[in-house]
């Protein structure tokens, strides 16, 4: 019955390892689980690796991209300002160069972070993400396409105008995530 019991659960260890998921909020990042401050942040929509569970923790991995030195910024993709996590200066967060392409490195990272708060697919936070937008956004005005701006101005339009806006704090990052994400504007 042992053998039986420890084989389940070295399974079921396996079968959570490795898995991808998607931040439906905005999460604090810990170089260790035990770690009382964090060290950065992950935002919604950001694809991760989850590599281990370690308690009310996993560990997970983040790529992106790096522009030059400035590591402590993971960008979704080159050239646009669309984060997938923030560090702390000197956070202590190692960074892996997986590629170098000019100015731009793309790199993993690993960091812990709570269990909570994952997705296993992003189209529902997308589809959520877009109706908040939809339903809140044409209250003062014509809704905004979402090509009308680029995925570097959208951030500041957003924020403008949010307050007047029903959507919940712990939602704007999705939102925001889906509008820079959405466009094709360049």
């Amino acid at each position: 019955m042992k053998k039986i019991s420890l084989a389940m659960l070295l399974a079921c260890g396996t079968i959570f390892a490795s898995e991808l998921a998607y931040p439906n909020t905005v999460k604090s990042l810990y170089l260790n689980p035990a770690d009382k401050s964090p060290v950065g942040r992950l935002l919604p929509t950001a694809e991760v690796k989850i590599l281990e569970h370690s308690g009310d923790f996993v560990k997970i991995q983040i790529q992106g991209y790096v522009q030059g030195d400035k590591t402590q910024a993971i960008y979704f993709s080159k050239g646009p300002r669309i984060l997938n996590a923030a560090f702390k200066k000197n956070s202590g967060i190692k960074e892996k160069v997986l590629e170098k392409d000019g100015e731009y490195s793309k790199v993993s990272v690993e960091a812990y972070t709570t269990k909570d708060g994952f997705e296993k697919e992003l189209k529902p936070m997308m589809d959520k993400a877009s109706a908040l937008f939809s339903e809140n956004c044409a209250m003062c005005h014509a809704l905004h396409e979402v090509n009308e701006y680029t995925a570097n101005q959208w951030p500041s339009v957003f924020k403008s105008m949010v307050d007047r806006t029903a959507i919940d704090k712990n939602d704007r990052f999705l939102v925001e995530q889906y509008l820079q994400k959405t466009t094709t504007k360049k």
